[in-house]
């Protein structure tokens, strides 16, 4: 992959990486005088999933995240990027799956489920929907959906990027407890991770 590109994506992928773990942080306390910020989570949740997924595809030809690929440029750099920029469609939330599988082999475990997240983050962008525990959604949404995907493909997890949001939200053991009352199935290399994070917690 150019060097230029190789840039993008990888922006693609930390920026991704820092909105789920903010999302993990967001969603894990309680909104108290904070009105809103597990609707605006939740919406977020779903940008962080948009740009995970494109930079996992991106990796394998940057024009397949496009919706007419055989018209962008084979060669990106200073002189098109903001003509990319402001004119380049992607591909949309719903058919991000489907592209993933097709470039890469990886299907999606929860589809269902991110599919529903699709749908509930729309109506909360464009009208309103009815009061749900929006925070155990995205909880869910990220630690279920996302993170067995960051570790399927980058060896990492949306947890440690939650400690740069406030790093009580392991070492006092907040996620834990939120995991352990939603009954929330954790990837085998996030409950390791966490076992050893929260090992001396009083």
């Amino acid at each position: 992959m150019d060097s230029y590109i190789d840039s993008i994506v990888d922006h693609m992928k930390f920026y991704s990486c820092s909105i789920l773990g903010k999302c993990l942080y967001e969603s894990t306390f309680s909104d108290m005088m904070r009105p809103f910020i597990h609707t605006l989570s939740l919406i977020e949740a779903a940008q962080g999933a948009e740009l995970m997924l494109k930079s996992i595809i991106a990796r394998t030809d940057f024009r397949y995240i496009f919706r007419n690929p055989e018209t962008i440029p084979l060669e990106i750099d200073d002189s098109n990027i903001e003509d990319l920029f402001n004119k380049g469609r992607t591909v949309g939330y719903f058919e991000l799956p489907n592209l993933l599988e097709k470039t890469t082999g990886y299907s999606l475990r929860k589809l269902e489920f991110y599919l529903e997240f699709g749908v509930l983050r729309n109506g909360l962008v464009h009208f309103m929907s009815p009061s749900k525990e929006y925070s155990d959604i995205t909880l869910r949404f990220i630690l279920e959906v996302l993170d067995p995907i960051a570790w399927d493909f980058w060896n990492e997890t949306f947890i440690e990027e939650s400690v740069i949001w406030d790093d009580v939200i392991i070492s006092e053991g907040y996620l834990l407890d939120a995991i352990e009352r939603k009954n929330i199935q954790l990837h085998q290399n996030s409950n390791i991770l966490i076992d050893r994070l929260t090992e001396y917690r009083i």
